[in-house]
């Protein structure tokens, strides 16, 4: 007699339950998924004295700047909000040779 083998599709799916959020709570919750999915783009402009950097969203929204000495502690606190930036996935730099 065959037996049958465990299947290899997905397990099956959980019953669905009912929302014990609020309008407002779902509400929230639809924003904090669609910040977590949220694909940022960095970009600095290089001057002597200063870098500013901005953040714009795949859409090409700003979502933030800020301007940086061009020296040691300064390029630590560029990388630092960089990083500070979910989902960054590339950074462009517009080096101008000066």
């Amino acid at each position: 007699m065959l037996v049958p083998s465990p299947s290899l599709a997905c397990p099956p799916a959980r019953p669905a339950r009912a929302s014990v959020l609020g309008k407002e709570g779902q509400a929230k919750e639809r924003l904090r998924m669609a910040n977590r999915m949220r694909v940022v783009i960095g970009g600095v402009d290089t001057h002597g004295r200063t870098h500013h950097a901005a953040i714009i969203d795949q859409h090409g929204r700003l979502l933030a700047d800020a301007e940086f000495g061009a020296h040691t502690d300064g390029y630590r606190q560029l990388l630092g909000w960089l990083r500070r930036h979910r989902r960054l996935c590339s950074v462009g730099v517009e080096g101008t040779g000066t």
